[in-house]
C-alpha cells in the first residue's frame, strides 16, 4: 500500500472510487464531484490523502481547512470527510494509516471535527462534543397555531438572503460564495419564508436547521414543509443548545425532543487552541502554562475529552471546568457537514 496526496490527475478516479465506496453502505449513489465540487477543485484536491494498491485507489481521507467563527473568536478548523475504503481492503489498516497521515499533515490547525461513530474515531483522538436539541413538531398541533388567513410562503435557494443571519449565529463557518453555494446545494437546502418568518430546510436530511420569526408564521412554514416534502406528519428541527433566537417562541409547542452531541472533535495545536478558547471567557484569567502542564502528559483522546466533551468527569483528574478553558458548547450545524 502506498500513501499519497491526491492531485488534479486523480480527480475522476477519486470521484468514482468514493461513489462506489459509499454505495456499499446502501442507499442511492452520491456523486461527489457533482454534489460537492468545491472540495475537488485544483486548489483543494490536495487536501485528500489517498492509498493505492496495485495502481488502484483503495482508500481516501479528506482534511479540509476552514476559518470558523465561534462566539466572535476565529479558529483554524480542519473538517474530516470523504473517509472511504474499498470493500476488498477493509480490515487491513487502510483507514487508520490515512487518518494518521491527515492528522499529521494538519497538526498546526486548532482542532479537527468530523461526523461519525465515536468508537471508530476515538482511536485517533476524537471525542463527542457540543450539544443540540432535536425537536419534533406534529401536523395536528401546528395547524392550531397557523393564522386563519395562511401567509404566502416563498421558496428559494438563494442563500445570500440568510447570510447575515448565519454570520450572527454562535458558530459560523467562513465559506466563499462558491463554496457556500456548493455546500448547501449538496444538501438540497431551501430557504422558505413569509413576511414575518424564515427557515432553512435540508431536503436530503429532512431537518429544519434554522428558523427565525413569529410563532404563527413559523408554524405555517413548518406545516408547509410537512405537507410538501415529508412522507409523515412530523418535522424535525435542530436547535443549537446555546443559541437563543426568535424561533424559541415555537418550542413550547413541540411534541417530542431528544438531546444529542453534535460531532466528534480532536485537538490540533494544543497551545494555540487553549489561547483562543481562553479568550471566550476572559474573566476567568486562566493560567495557560499550568493548563498545558496538566494536559500535555495526556493522550490526544484525553485532551479532547477535557476540552470538548460535556462529560469531563470521565477523566481520572475529574472535572476541569474551573481550571481548563473548554469548548464543550461548540456546535457545528450539520449544514456544514463535509
Amino acid at each position: 500500500m502506498q500513501l499519497a496526496t491526491a492531485t488534479p490527475n486523480d480527480r475522476q478516479e477519486l470521484g468514482d472510487f468514493l461513489v462506489n465506496a459509499f454505495l456499499t453502505h446502501g442507499g442511492e449513489p452520491f456523486y461527489f464531484l457533482d454534489r460537492l465540487p468545491h472540495l475537488f477543485t485544483d486548489d483543494r484536491i490536495g487536501e485528500h490523502s489517498i492509498a493505492r494498491e496495485n495502481g488502484k485507489i483503495i482508500g481516501c481521507v479528506g482534511a479540509y481547512r476552514f476559518d470558523l467563527m465561534h462566539k466572535g473568536i476565529a479558529f483554524d478548523a480542519c473538517g474530516i470527510g470523504q473517509v472511504g475504503t474499498a470493500p476488498e481492503a477493509r480490515g487491513k489498516g487502510v483507514m487508520q494509516a490515512l487518518m494518521k497521515a491527515a492528522i499529521e499533515k494538519n497538526a498546526d490547525c486548532d482542532f479537527f471535527w468530523l461526523y461519525g461513530e465515536r468508537r471508530r474515531y476515538g482511536y485517533h483522538g476524537f471525542e463527542l462534543g457540543g450539544q443540540y436539541t432535536e425537536y419534533c413538531f406534529t401536523k395536528r398541533y401546528l395547524q392550531k397555531l397557523v393564522p386563519a388567513i395562511s401567509p404566502s410562503i416563498n421558496v428559494s435557494i438563494k442563500y445570500d438572503t440568510i447570510l447575515p443571519k448565519l454570520q450572527a449565529t454562535s458558530t459560523y463557518l467562513e465559506l466563499s460564495p462558491d463554496e457556500r453555494q456548493y455546500c448547501f446545494d449538496g444538501k438540497a437546502l431551501k430557504v422558505l419564508s413569509t413576511d414575518h418568518a424564515q427557515i432553512v430546510y435540508s431536503g436530503n436530511e429532512q431537518f429544519i436547521h434554522y428558523a427565525w420569526g413569529e410563532k404563527s408564521h413559523l408554524a405555517a412554514i413548518f406545516l408547509h414543509v410537512i405537507e410538501t416534502y415529508r412522507e409523515d406528519d412530523d418535522v424535525y428541527h435542530h436547535v443549537d443548545e446555546f443559541e437563543p433566537t426568535t424561533h424559541h417562541t415555537l418550542l413550547p409547542h413541540y411534541t417530542d425532543a431528544t438531546r444529542e452531541t453534535s460531532a466528534n472533535y480532536r485537538i490540533g495545536n494544543l497551545s494555540t487552541l487553549l489561547e483562543k478558547t481562553a479568550q471566550l471567557t476572559p474573566t476567568k484569567n486562566y493560567d495557560l502554562s499550568q493548563v498545558l502542564s496538566i494536559l500535555s502528559p495526556l493522550t490526544p483522546l484525553q485532551q479532547s475529552i477535557a476540552i470538548f466533551s460535556p462529560f469531563t468527569s470521565q477523566l481520572p483528574q475529574g472535572a476541569f471546568e474551573e481550571t481548563i478553558p473548554t469548548l464543550s458548547d461548540l456546535h457545528i450545524p450539520r449544514i456544514y457537514a463535509l
